[in-house]
């Protein structure tokens, strides 16, 4: 059986019992277990994706993915609706996870890769009969853009198709990555093991601070760029997304007064003297302990001449000594 399609489907809402999820949250826990998935099972094959299963919990219409397993699955890359999902090795796992802790339900499943295939919405299908509303992830473990989230979160929502037939098709809901405090701490120490940082340097936080910057401008322009096409009658305007750039606007510090301007630039200067000076007395010190370990040495050698010496003349002193009183001995025999 293949699920139709379509790529622009005319969104209708439908009387139904499945609520769209309001956002989903992945811990760094299930994205370890998804890349582990991954490596062990596709590497650098080609056409070939990993699939498992999302566990977590929901609060308030927010799905928090907190950890996932493999599932087996096969599909054939040349021949699109046939593939394998071992639906009776989810049973079995989810009761053992189930054991452990009781709180975390399926929440949906997973496939690696940038976008999901047609014939997904029937595998999502299956996992359908496992919750009410499962949501597919899409994890892309191969990607290369720097500030953008390896993995997006699709819906199926139902719409009325040009020929006035009920269809199914995936819907894009906002995705984030969240961590606990414990995850955050473990997270740290795994860059630490890997790349050998030390997160509370200085550098390390000039660079991460950088970059940050590096992503604002690049979204920065990604809005702008959609303004310009609503203005431009290319794209319809999203009230929501309006609605979020006025919140944005509306939070923006208001820098008009030319005493905010010179208090600003007193604050910035401040910070680079506080920062030169710190650099200063940082090179200060480096050179005043380099200056102890090379003059150091030499006052050891000095003492333990000095002291050497003062033990020759104190032994010529008892020889002086011994000589003088076998002198008198003598004279008195």
């Amino acid at each position: 059986m293949k699920t139709e399609s379509n790529t622009n489907p005319i969104w209708t809402p439908l009387n139904r019992l499945e609520q769209e999820p309001l956002g989903v949250k992945i811990h760094p826990i299930a994205l370890l277990s998804i890349v582990d998935h991954f490596e062990r099972t596709v590497g650098k094959k080609r056409n070939k994706r990993a699939l498992g299963v999302l566990l977590g919990v929901e609060n308030n219409g927010v799905l928090d993915v907190t950890n996932s397993y493999a599932v087996p699955f096969d599909e054939d890359p040349k021949n699109e609706g046939v593939f394998y999902v071992d639906h009776n090795y989810h049973e079995t796992m989810f009761t053992m996870f189930k054991k452990i802790n009781i709180k975390e339900t399926v929440l949906g499943w997973y496939v690696t890769g940038s976008s999901f295939k047609p014939h997904d919405l029937e595998i999502n299908e299956i996992f359908a009969n496992y919750t009410s509303r499962p949501v597919l992830i899409t994890c892309d473990v191969n990607s290369k853009k720097q500030f953008d989230l390896p993995t997006k979160a699709f819906f199926a929502e139902e719409y009325v198709d040009d020929q006035g037939y009920i269809a199914r098709a995936f819907k894009s809901i906002g995705c984030r990555v969240e961590a606990f405090e414990t995850e955050q701490v473990g997270v740290e120490h795994l860059i630490r093991e890997l790349k050998d940082l030390n997160m509370d340097s200085l550098q390390s936080k000039l660079h991460a601070k950088v970059q940050s910057l590096v992503a604002l401008q690049k979204k920065t322009q990604v809005i702008s760029k959609y303004l310009e096409e609503v203005v431009a009658k290319r794209r319809k305007a999203d009230p929501q997304i309006l609605f979020a750039l006025q919140k944005i606007v509306a939070k923006l510090p208001k820098v008009i007064g030319e005493e905010l301007k010179v208090a600003l630039a007193a604050r910035v200067n401040e910070n680079y003297l506080n920062l030169y000076v710190s650099g200063i007395v940082k090179s200060v010190i480096v050179i005043h302990n380099l200056l102890n370990n090379r003059i150091r040495p030499l006052e050891d050698l000095e003492e333990q001449a000095k002291l050497e010496k003062e033990k020759r003349e104190k032994e010529e002193k008892e020889k002086k000594q011994k000589e003088k009183e076998a002198k008198k001995s003598e004279e008195k025999k």
